[in-house]
């Protein structure tokens, strides 16, 4: 008996989901980040670590994330309406843009076929 498991002509399946739109938050880290919050971002992360690195017990420690997250919330919730137009604006278009295919998913894909 021979077996045909593995053989054919069958097409890979595409898995990937639709693009989500980022939160908010998120799109203003990417329009404002290097340029206006990341020192800021590094003193306030580092004054909150000491704060709190030496409180093992504290139920409301955060991640870095978690800071960045909340740190980004509070500075867009104050911004002008210009700049939360702009963010709108990123967020819808960065759902609208298709994901770029890393050389490793192009290397994979290859290996598949």
């Amino acid at each position: 008996m021979s077996s045909n498991a593995g053989t054919g002509s069958r097409g890979l399946l595409n898995l990937k989901g639709k693009p989500k739109m980022l939160h908010a938050w998120q799109a203003y880290q990417a329009l404002t980040y290097e340029t206006k919050w990341k020192d800021d971002v590094e003193q306030g992360w580092k004054a909150y670590r000491a704060q709190y690195d030496s409180d093992a017990d504290n139920p409301k420690k955060m991640t870095r994330l978690v800071y960045l997250m909340e740190f980004m919330k509070e500075k867009l919730a104050g911004e002008t309406d210009e700049m939360k137009s702009e963010v709108e604006s990123y967020r819808r278009s960065s759902k609208e843009a298709t994901p770029i295919q890393s050389d490793n998913q192009a290397r994979n894909l290859e290996f598949q076929v």
